[in-house]
């Protein structure tokens, strides 16, 4: 890792798109992705606190803000987080607004501690059949950062930025599957100072040294 640990106590939710869009292969990937960003954060009951939601036509709380408190215990849960556990193969799309909401209640305010930062980092990988805008703004509005990543080439950009924190520019990333392994650096740096900048899939060569786009 390139990126020493982050000493940051906040109240750190990520929300990861499961749904038929990703496929397993990548699903995979972008938890791998999700757990290396949270090996960025000293995770401990007095510093970071991390919680895991998938969504794909409804969301998975994996666990709360309360549940781990060592990247140990983490990793284990993670890793046995199945992608067809999170699907209904009766239903295709993903509903991103519905996610949102139970992240504010089933896991923010159910789970996160009073007068301590929070953030939420969502992953979409598809575009939304519901409503996002709305329960954005409600976790927004209850004193949530959020930023939004892109993945791939489903996913909808007016989606990103609805969610995230304003200005867009600062808060939303767009990439592929091919650069997350060196895209995490920089946005573990970024997310530990509180801030980033937009960037597209399209610049990221120069981030990652010219590496060859494999999609």
């Amino acid at each position: 890792m390139l990126f020493k640990v982050c000493y940051a106590t906040v109240d750190l939710a990520f929300l990861i798109d499961g749904s038929s869009f990703v496929g397993e292969e990548y699903f995979k990937k972008s938890i791998a992705f999700a757990l290396r960003i949270i090996k960025s954060f000293y995770v401990d009951k007095s510093f970071t606190h991390v919680s895991v939601t998938v969504f794909s036509n409804q969301p998975h709380v994996i666990f709360d803000l309360e549940a781990f408190h060592s990247h140990s215990s983490l990793e284990k849960a993670m890793k046995a987080i199945l992608y067809n556990e999170m699907q209904d193969k009766k239903i295709k799309y993903a509903r991103l607004g519905s996610a949102l909401e139970v992240v504010k209640t089933s896991v923010f305010k159910d789970s996160g501690r009073l007068n301590i930062p929070k953030m939420l980092f969502v992953m979409a990988s598809s575009p939304s059949a519901d409503n996002v805008a709305l329960p954005a703004w409600r976790l927004r509005s209850s004193g949530v950062l959020i930023y939004a990543l892109g993945i791939g080439g489903s996913y909808r950009p007016t989606d990103l930025k609805k969610i995230a924190t304003y200005p867009p520019l600062d808060h939303v990333v767009a990439t592929r599957y091919a650069y997350l392994d060196c895209l995490e650096p920089w946005l573990a740096r970024h997310l530990c100072s509180g801030e980033f900048v937009y960037l597209l899939f399209d610049n990221l060569p120069l981030l990652c040294n010219g590496s060859t786009l494999n999609v």
